[in-house]
C-alpha cells in the first residue's frame, strides 16, 4: 500500500508540473506598430532608397533584432507581404498571443493589406520604361537657302525655300530613381518632316545689263528631314497616388539630322543679243541627301510626363517636350556652311512600365 500511495503522489506532482508548461505553449509573436512615418529598407542602411515608407500606426511582424534595426514583415498595399529593415526607434514593440485552433478548424485568413491613407504618397517604383508615339512640330518651320553666283561677270541668284510641316515622332526611353523623388534617364527618338520645296532663279542677260530674267518652280519630290535625338535628363518625380505618376524633366540633347537639300537649279535661257528680250525656264532641280554623320550638334530640352497605372507596373501616359539645337551642314546650292535649327515641340502618348 505504501508503494502504491507513493506512485500516486509522484504522478500527481508530475501532472501539476506539466500544467504551467502547457499554458506557455499557445503561439505568441512579437509585433510592432509604427509610431511615425517609417521607411523600410532592403538592408539596414538608411542611405538607400526605401522599399516603402509606412504611415504611422502600421502593424509589423518582428522577425529579429539587429542592433538599432528590426527585420520585419509588413503588408505592402501593392505587392502584398514583404520583408525589410526598419529603425527600432520608429516603432513601438508589442506582443500578441494567438489562440490555439482546433485541428479541424479552417485556416486563419491573412489580414488585408494596409492601404495608403489619403495624403500619404507611396514610393515610386525604381525603374521606368516609356514607349511613345506622337506628333512633332519643327522649331524652324520655314527657312531659305539663297546664293549668288557670277555668270558672264554679273550676279545670278539661286534660291530654295523649304517648308517643314508637323510630322510623326516615335521614341523609347528609360530611367532609374536615385532618390525618393529624383531620377535620371535617357530617351532616344526620331521625327520626320517632309514637303515640296519652292525654288527660284534670277539670271542676268548675257550681254545687256538691267535685263535679268527670273523663273520659279518646285522640287519634283518632297524634301525630307529626319531628326534623331538623344535626350539625357534629370527628372523630378511625384506619385500622389498609386495610380498617378508625374515627371518634370530637362537636360542636354544630342541631335543627328539626315536632310534632303537642293543641289542645283538647272534652266534653259533664251535671249536676243542686242535686245532686252530675255527668258529663262527651270528644267530640273537635282536633290542630294546629307547623311546623319555630317549633320550633328548639341542642344537642350525640357518637358513633362503624366502617367496613369491601371495595374501595378503597367499603365499609359502622355508627354510634352520642347527641344532646341543647331547643326551645321555644307549647303551645295550656296557652296557655304549653313546652320539648321533642329528640335521643336513634341506631343505624344504611349505605354508606361515600372518595376
Amino acid at each position: 500500500m505504501r508503494i502504491a500511495a507513493a506512485a500516486v503522489l509522484v504522478a500527481a506532482s508530475c501532472l501539476q508540473g506539466a500544467a504551467p508548461a502547457s499554458a506557455q505553449q499557445p503561439g505568441g509573436r512579437i509585433t510592432a506598430v509604427t509610431a511615425a512615418s517609417a521607411p523600410v529598407f532592403i538592408l539596414p542602411d538608411a542611405e538607400r532608397t526605401p522599399l516603402r515608407t509606412l504611415p504611422p500606426g502600421t502593424r509589423l511582424r518582428v522577425l529579429r533584432e539587429q542592433g538599432d534595426w528590426l527585420r520585419v514583415e509588413f503588408d505592402d498595399p501593392w505587392w502584398g507581404p514583404r520583408v525589410g529593415y526598419v529603425e527600432k526607434k520608429l516603432v513601438e514593440m508589442t506582443e500578441e498571443i494567438e489562440p490555439a485552433r482546433p485541428r479541424d478548424a479552417a485556416p486563419m485568413q491573412p489580414e488585408p493589406a494596409a492601404r495608403v491613407p489619403p495624403g500619404q504618397a507611396p514610393d515610386p517604383d525604381r525603374v521606368w520604361i516609356d514607349v511613345n508615339g506622337g506628333v512633332a512640330v519643327a522649331g524652324e518651320r520655314e527657312y531659305s537657302s539663297a546664293g549668288v553666283r557670277q555668270i558672264d561677270g554679273r550676279d545670278a541668284t539661286f534660291q530654295a525655300d523649304y517648308h517643314l510641316p508637323a510630322g510623326p515622332v516615335f521614341e523609347v526611353g528609360a530611367g532609374v530613381m536615385v532618390a525618393r523623388q529624383i531620377g535620371v534617364g535617357a530617351t532616344f527618338g526620331g521625327a520626320m518632316h517632309e514637303d515640296i520645296a519652292a525654288v527660284s532663279i534670277d539670271i542676268p542677260h548675257p550681254i545687256l545689263t538691267g535685263a535679268n530674267a527670273g523663273a520659279e518652280g518646285e522640287t519634283a519630290r518632297e524634301i525630307r528631314r529626319r531628326e534623331s535625338s538623344l535626350h539625357i535628363h534629370g527628372a523630378l518625380v511625384s506619385q500622389p497616388s498609386p495610380e498617378l505618376r508625374t515627371r518634370l524633366f530637362g537636360g542636354p540633347t544630342y541631335f543627328r539630322v539626315e536632310q534632303d537639300v537642293v543641289h542645283d537649279i538647272l534652266y534653259d535661257q533664251q535671249f536676243l543679243p542686242f535686245e532686252p528680250a530675255h527668258e529663262v525656264e527651270i528644267t530640273s532641280v537635282p536633290i542630294v541627301r546629307i547623311p546623319y554623320d555630317e549633320a550633328t550638334g548639341w542642344g537642350f530640352h525640357v518637358g513633362a510626363d503624366a502617367s496613369w497605372f491601371f495595374r501595378r507596373g503597367l499603365g499609359i501616359g502622355g508627354f510634352g517636350r520642347y527641344s532646341k539645337g543647331v547643326v551645321e551642314i555644307q549647303d551645295p546650292l550656296t557652296g557655304v556652311a549653313a546652320d539648321l535649327d533642329v528640335g521643336g515641340f513634341q506631343l505624344g502618348a504611349g505605354l508606361r512600365v515600372t518595376f
